[in-house]
């Protein structure tokens, strides 16, 4: 999904299966994992990563499954008007569907009912079918404008060319797991093995999520995966990860997965200053 889009739906696009090869791990690893910092790789390490990459391949989404966000929300504004007028019409005695506190809570849309139904319906609503109707939609109304808040909030989370660094990070992170050095012992640079694994786990994808395709590129685009991933715990990634991938960019996660977020959005904030 591309920046300032937002999902209108959610088939999934084809992904073909995603595997590599006993020869292909082992010219990554070179002999007796000499690429690799004297490591090999497990079978255990090996279907980590190539499960991690099946997961960030199932964000790739059919290019009509998304729609413009501020197209969408022009068109949620102007139903709202719409509906105002409509019941203002239909119901002499509306009052004004505001949103309250309550309705902004963690899993608001677990309370549905509650929007619709706060109190049992009154007499009127009851005898009279139009101010039935006003009712619900005065809580179509409330959800509407719920929805709107959760758009805008996401929206700078919703782009899918970001969901790259935290692809990496995880791969990187289960690099680290299984013992696997990373960055040079004495220096900034990570280390080649560890690069070139990522480049080929990247050629695995479909060619849509293949988003760093010079040797320059995808450096630095491991080096912020790298500083994404130091200090995180690897199950937080994956959370996060796995959720976005599905298109749920809502942001609500608890302690330790806010300092990736914190991180995440920093990192990836200066690398759309330079882009």
């Amino acid at each position: 999904m591309q920046r300032n889009t937002v999902f209108v739906a959610v088939p999934n696009a084809a992904i073909p299966p995603i595997k590599m090869d006993e020869h292909e791990w082992l010219a990554l690893q070179g002999q007796k994992g000499k690429a690799l910092g004297g490591k090999t790789l497990s079978p255990a390490v090996r279907t980590r990563l190539l499960a991690v990459t099946i997961l960030y391949a199932s964000s790739l989404r059919a290019p009509d499954a998304v729609e413009p966000l501020k197209e969408v929300l022009r068109r949620i504004e102007g139903w709202k008007r719409q509906t105002v007028s409509l019941r203002r019409l239909i119901w002499k005695k509306s009052g004004p569907a505001k949103v309250g506190w309550q309705h902004r809570i963690k899993n608001w849309d677990a309370n549905l009912e509650q929007i619709f139904l706060a109190s049992p319906c009154t007499e009127p609503e009851l005898q009279f079918p139009l101010a039935l109707l006003d009712r619900v939609l005065k809580g179509t109304t409330i959800v509407a404008e719920v929805v709107e808040d959760e758009l805008r909030g996401d929206a700078g989370t919703s782009d899918y060319r970001n969901l790259w660094f935290l692809w990496a990070a995880l791969v990187l992170s289960i690099l680290r797991n299984a013992g696997i050095p990373v960055k040079h012992p004495k220096r900034k640079n990570l280390l080649p093995g560890p690069v070139r694994l990522l480049a080929k786990l990247q050629s695995k994808l479909p060619a849509e999520l293949q988003l760093r395709k010079t040797q320059d590129s995808l450096r630095k685009g491991a080096v912020i995966a790298f500083k994404i991933r130091r200090g995180n715990p690897t199950a937080s990634i994956q959370r996060i990860l796995r959720r976005w991938a599905k298109g749920d960019f809502r942001r609500r996660f608890g302690s330790p997965d806010n300092s990736v977020l914190s991180r995440f959005d920093r990192l990836t904030d200066v690398t759309k200053q330079k882009s």
